[in-house]
């Protein structure tokens, strides 16, 4: 397949995918019966951001399905002045462990640095929790 590019400037990919971490015994247990769907943790991250007096740490965790694909969850979305309401992405799947850590951490910093760019001073209050981290 040829590399693709994604909506965001500069990113690029190819659809290679990651031999599964998931053991097959581990797909054979995780997929039988009515399991209709199973995840295997394979990281947990922690970004730190640093403003005049203040702070927020943002945390992402990166699961295997069985299928292979790569899913990220955050602890925070971001709702900047700019924007109308809480950032949410329905996009969370990726074919590779690296591209869905990429993926959830610019669903952060992405509205982030172009607030901070336009000069507006980061607040707690930009960062909304999501209940279900």
């Amino acid at each position: 397949m040829e590399p693709m590019t994604s909506g965001r400037a500069g990113a690029v990919r190819s659809d290679r995918k990651e031999p599964n971490m998931l053991s097959q015994n581990e797909q054979e247990v995780l997929t039988r019966g009515d399991i209709v769907q199973a995840y295997k943790l394979v990281g947990e991250y922690k970004i730190y951001l640093e403003w005049a007096n203040d702070y927020q740490f943002v945390k992402f965790r990166i699961y295997e399905r069985p299928d292979g694909r790569f899913e990220f969850e955050q602890s925070h979305y971001i709702k900047t002045p700019d924007q109308a309401s809480h950032y949410v992405t329905s996009r969370t799947a990726e074919n590779d462990a690296d591209y869905a850590l990429k993926r959830g951490v610019g669903t952060i910093m992405d509205y982030y640095s172009l607030a901070v760019q336009k000069g507006q001073q980061p607040k707690k209050t930009w960062f909304v929790p999501n209940k279900d981290f």
